[in-house]
């Protein structure tokens, strides 16, 4: 609709070789929708009230300062 709108603007302000076909999407890459049938991956809440299935090799320390070290290598959906 947007498309439509912006090539009705132009035609209205003269333009005369103007392409009236509309654009076909083809995305690659990044620009492909999540195909949420197969996504496993559940949100994340920053702090621990809301947390859950915490991932660490230290335990969770509450309340308290503490630096978590990352991991080498995570599997897919992790």
């Amino acid at each position: 609709m947007t498309e439509m709108a912006v090539q009705q603007l132009l035609l209205e302000a003269g333009a005369d070789d103007l392409d009236q076909e509309l654009v076909v999407v083809e995305p690659r890459g990044l620009e492909v929708a999540a195909d949420w049938r197969t996504l496993r991956s559940p949100e994340t809440y920053l702090g621990y009230a809301q947390g859950a299935r915490f991932a660490s090799a230290a335990s969770a320390r509450f309340d308290t300062g503490h630096r978590y070290g990352g991991a080498a290598h995570l599997p897919l959906n992790y």
